[in-house]
């Protein structure tokens, strides 16, 4: 390694995210098909309830009908897409996904998990992911990981 030499930019589905244009929608329809069977594959197609919609925040289940999870914010740009939702247990976190966007193939390339994030704003989701109070989950296991889990 030069000492001297000007460090590598990062690259990847991050750092696309940290510094992408995005058209943010407010509803999970609004998102293309590709970006929607790729986050419905991720739930293993547990129900996310859009924005203003009833869902089971708590562990005192209301509803059983109801979905445990509820987007928060989304949005999609050229080469990547971010999805981020609140998820409901005994203590309520926010999960945030990455997605490359290939020529039509979509993928899961980063996922994160913390407490909730304020501002809920593309601002606030990029300074959680930068900050990295949205803690990064492996994704071979794709499993729902709560911040008490990892303790």
């Amino acid at each position: 390694m030069n000492p001297g030499a000007p460090a590598a930019a990062p690259s990847g589905p991050v750092e696309s995210f940290r510094r992408g244009e995005f058209r943010i929608v407010a509803k999970q329809e609004e998102l293309p098909p590709e970006i929607r069977g790729a986050l419905a594959a991720y739930l293993k197609n547990e129900a996310l309830a859009d924005p203003g919609r009833k869902w089971n925040a708590t562990d005192g289940v209301a509803d059983p009908s109801l979905p445990r999870r509820r987007l928060t914010l989304a949005g999609f740009g050229k080469t990547v897409a971010f999805v981020a939702y609140e998820h409901g247990e005994s203590g309520k976190h926010a999960h945030v996904l990455l997605l490359a966007l290939d020529e039509g193939k979509v993928s899961v390339a980063h996922a994160c998990v913390g407490p909730p994030i304020v501002p809920m704003n593309l601002d606030g989701l990029r300074g959680a992911v930068r900050k990295k109070t949205c803690t990064p989950v492996a994704l071979t296991a794709q499993e729902e990981e709560t911040p008490e889990k990892k303790e």
